[in-house]
Protein backbone atom coordinates (compact mmCIF):
# COMPACT_ATOMS: atom_id res chain seq x y z
CA UNK A 1 0.00 0.00 0.00
CA UNK A 2 2.75 2.41 -1.33
CA UNK A 3 1.39 5.93 -0.39
CA UNK A 4 -1.05 4.75 2.47
CA UNK A 5 1.01 5.50 6.07
CA UNK A 6 0.68 5.04 9.48
CA UNK A 7 -0.02 8.34 11.13
CA UNK A 8 -0.01 8.43 15.08
CA UNK A 9 -3.20 7.01 15.73
CA UNK A 10 -4.10 5.03 12.89
CA UNK A 11 -2.00 2.43 10.63
CA UNK A 12 -2.39 2.81 6.87
CA UNK A 13 -4.33 -1.05 7.02
CA UNK A 14 -6.51 0.57 9.87
CA UNK A 15 -7.36 3.50 7.76
CA UNK A 16 -8.24 1.20 4.75
CA UNK A 17 -9.83 -1.52 6.67
CA UNK A 18 -12.59 2.02 8.49
CA UNK A 19 -12.60 3.19 4.75
CA UNK A 20 -14.05 -0.29 3.38
CA UNK A 21 -16.04 -1.00 5.94
CA UNK A 22 -17.72 2.31 5.17
CA UNK A 23 -17.91 1.65 1.84
CA UNK A 24 -19.47 -1.61 2.20
CA UNK A 25 -21.74 -0.90 5.03
CA UNK A 26 -23.05 2.35 4.13
CA UNK A 27 -22.54 2.91 7.95
CA UNK A 28 -22.26 6.41 9.59
CA UNK A 29 -19.45 7.75 11.38
CA UNK A 30 -21.13 7.17 14.82
CA UNK A 31 -21.22 3.64 13.77
CA UNK A 32 -17.60 3.43 12.64
CA UNK A 33 -16.10 5.40 15.79
CA UNK A 34 -18.12 2.42 17.81
CA UNK A 35 -16.80 -0.60 15.64
CA UNK A 36 -13.23 0.85 15.30
CA UNK A 37 -12.84 2.41 19.06
CA UNK A 38 -11.61 5.97 17.17
CA UNK A 39 -12.36 9.58 17.55
CA UNK A 40 -14.84 11.28 14.77
CA UNK A 41 -12.11 13.26 13.85
CA UNK A 42 -9.90 10.03 13.16
CA UNK A 43 -12.53 8.29 11.51
CA UNK A 44 -13.08 11.47 9.15
CA UNK A 45 -9.54 12.05 8.48
CA UNK A 46 -9.41 8.05 7.86
CA UNK A 47 -11.79 7.85 5.29
CA UNK A 48 -10.46 10.75 2.84
CA UNK A 49 -7.09 9.78 3.48
CA UNK A 50 -7.69 6.82 1.65
CA UNK A 51 -10.44 8.50 -1.01
CA UNK A 52 -7.31 11.18 -1.57
CA UNK A 53 -5.21 8.56 -2.05
CA UNK A 54 -7.28 6.53 -3.98
CA UNK A 55 -8.23 9.21 -7.12
CA UNK A 56 -4.56 10.38 -6.75
CA UNK A 57 -1.52 7.85 -6.46
CA UNK A 58 -3.36 4.81 -6.63
CA UNK A 59 -5.51 5.78 -9.74
CA UNK A 60 -2.38 7.28 -11.86
CA UNK A 61 -0.35 3.79 -11.29
CA UNK A 62 -3.21 1.09 -11.78
CA UNK A 63 -5.78 2.66 -14.09
CA UNK A 64 -5.11 2.45 -17.84
CA UNK A 65 -7.80 4.28 -19.66
CA UNK A 66 -8.55 3.03 -22.82
CA UNK A 67 -7.11 4.91 -26.43
CA UNK A 68 -9.01 8.03 -27.94
CA UNK A 69 -9.98 5.98 -30.81
CA UNK A 70 -12.51 3.81 -32.35
CA UNK A 71 -11.10 0.11 -32.36
CA UNK A 72 -11.19 -1.93 -35.59
CA UNK A 73 -13.26 -4.60 -34.01
CA UNK A 74 -16.14 -2.01 -33.66
CA UNK A 75 -15.16 0.08 -36.65
CA UNK A 76 -15.40 -3.03 -39.13
CA UNK A 77 -18.25 -4.55 -37.52
CA UNK A 78 -21.97 -3.26 -39.00
CA UNK A 79 -23.61 -4.72 -35.60
CA UNK A 80 -21.47 -2.25 -33.44
CA UNK A 81 -19.90 0.93 -35.53
CA UNK A 82 -22.60 3.56 -36.18
CA UNK A 83 -23.64 2.67 -32.37
CA UNK A 84 -20.12 2.56 -30.63
CA UNK A 85 -17.96 5.21 -32.46
CA UNK A 86 -16.38 7.42 -30.59
CA UNK A 87 -17.05 5.21 -26.86
CA UNK A 88 -14.68 4.47 -24.98
CA UNK A 89 -14.26 1.35 -23.06
CA UNK A 90 -14.81 -2.47 -23.61
CA UNK A 91 -17.55 -4.39 -25.56
CA UNK A 92 -17.08 -7.45 -23.49
CA UNK A 93 -20.50 -8.31 -22.09
CA UNK A 94 -20.39 -5.95 -19.48
CA UNK A 95 -23.27 -4.99 -17.59
CA UNK A 96 -23.77 -2.37 -14.91
CA UNK A 97 -27.63 -2.17 -13.47
CA UNK A 98 -28.79 1.53 -13.31
CA UNK A 99 -31.47 3.90 -12.85
CA UNK A 100 -32.86 7.16 -12.90
CA UNK A 101 -35.61 8.88 -11.19
CA UNK A 102 -38.67 8.92 -12.96
CA UNK A 103 -38.66 12.97 -12.93
CA UNK A 104 -35.59 12.41 -15.00
CA UNK A 105 -36.42 9.88 -17.25
CA UNK A 106 -37.75 12.38 -19.89
CA UNK A 107 -34.10 13.92 -20.29
CA UNK A 108 -33.04 10.44 -21.56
Amino acid sequence: MSGLSNSKYVMGKGKLGIFLYFVCTGATSQMLQERFQRSADRISKSVHTVLEWLVGTFYKKYVDLPLDQTPPEVKSNPKFYPYFCNCRGAIDGSHFCTWIAAEAAACY
